[in-house]
């Protein structure tokens, strides 16, 4: 009887152990091979629920196996993040671009901004436990603490940014660009805040003395530049084929605002020289306030629609070289072939990138490229 029970008791631990292997197993091929956001999500919720319980205890050594689970998923979410790049070679690559269309090659952006925001968002939240474990197990290291806190406020940017990258992205219409350049001084606000007040506190930390006491100017600079550089960033990171509904959106403010700047404060005159909206307020103090908002308006689309204008000429410029290259191998009898093929996709899909309509008619009206585009379905 006690043999049968040890055969039992051991053939349970067997399975147990197996089950466990091919566990780990599952889980590495998921998240290192098959780059699985949402079971690294999963693992990381339920490490930091368990470090709820874990931290306010005053056990070392579950803290110290705490430390070490999570620095693994730190680890893990890295490589992923690493793994992760490889998506955006592929789409600067133009491997999404469609001659016909670029629907797939804007979605595929959107998601490599939201699958990298969301999966930076998980690894800060696995740092703040580290930080919180930390600052239990050497209560005295007050500098790596610190340190710790400065990294996990600039993954929060980091990760920030990334998301409205992907808002920037997917919601690229001209009228949803506008809506998105109106709001870039509530943008500014919010970064301003955060960004003065990390300096603020590393600051203090170092010097034992507030850096900001009360400055006003430094807070309305901070936020006007911020909302200038959230409108250039809407520039930089959109792809050329959408930088024609972005130059109109920063037309359509340019003029807006320029009208409101200069009529609103004469529609609003009274004969003392004041302004009336339901009480008096000081004419001197409402072109102040007037010209403070629209100046991250006016400076934020002069500087864009000049920057979309180089970058349409430059790509524009670099569409017709490579043109002429494709014309000049297409004379030539370049033959085809597999390989050869490929080589006339490549051009074909940097052409019609980098030039836009124009160009996209010119190829396609050229019978032998348009046999390739049809062949290879490009």
């Amino acid at each position: 009887m006690k043999n049968l029970f040890l055969e039992i008791l051991i053939s349970l631990l067997h399975t147990m152990i197996n089950s466990i292997i091919a566990n780990t197993k599952s889980m590495y091929y998921r998240l290192i091979l098959e780059n699985d956001i949402d079971l690294y999500q999963n693992i990381s919720l339920v490490t930091l629920f368990m470090s709820s319980f874990i931290i306010i205890d005053n056990n070392t050594v579950l803290k110290g196996f705490l430390l070490c689970l999570v620095f693994a998923l730190l680890t893990i979410g890295i490589i992923i993040l690493i793994k992760n790049q490889q998506q955006w070679m592929k789409i600067q690559s133009l491997y999404y671009f469609k001659v016909k269309d670029n629907e797939e090659d804007l979605k595929q952006r959107a998601i490599f901004f939201k699958t990298t925001s969301r999966h930076i968002f998980i690894i800060s939240f696995n740092l703040l436990v580290v930080i919180l474990c930390t600052a239990t197990l050497m209560s005295q290291s007050l500098l790596f603490i610190s340190l710790l806190q400065l990294v996990y406020s600039l993954l929060l940017i980091l990760c920030s940014t990334l998301f409205v990258s992907y808002l920037v992205i997917n919601y690229s219409s001209s009228k949803l660009t506008s809506l998105s350049i109106i709001l870039s001084i509530f943008v500014g606000l919010l970064s301003a805040t955060f960004i003065l007040g990390l300096i603020d506190s590393l600051y203090q930390f170092l010097k034992s003395e507030s850096l900001f006491i009360k400055n006003d100017y430094l807070l309305i600079t901070t936020i006007l530049l911020s909302s200038v550089l959230f409108q250039l960033f809407i520039v930089v990171i959109r792809p050329i084929y959408k930088l024609d509904d972005t130059k109109r959106a920063f037309s359509h403010i340019k003029n807006l605002f320029g009208i409101i700047s200069l009529f609103l404060p004469i529609l609003l005159f009274d004969s003392q020289g004041t302004i009336t909206i339901g009480f008096p307020i000081e004419i001197e103090w409402f072109k102040w306030a007037i010209g403070v908002i629209t100046l991250p308006y006016t400076i934020g689309a002069i500087i864009s629609l000049e920057i979309i204008e180089r970058k349409i000429s430059n790509a524009h410029k670099q569409a017709e070289n490579i043109y002429i290259e494709l014309i000049t191998l297409l004379d030539n009898d370049f033959l085809s072939n597999e390989k050869n093929d490929l080589t006339y996709c490549s051009y074909i899909k940097k052409c019609v990138y980098f030039g836009g309509t124009q160009l996209r008619l010119l190829v396609w009206s050229n019978s032998k490229l348009r046999a390739i585009i049809n062949q290879n379905n490009i």
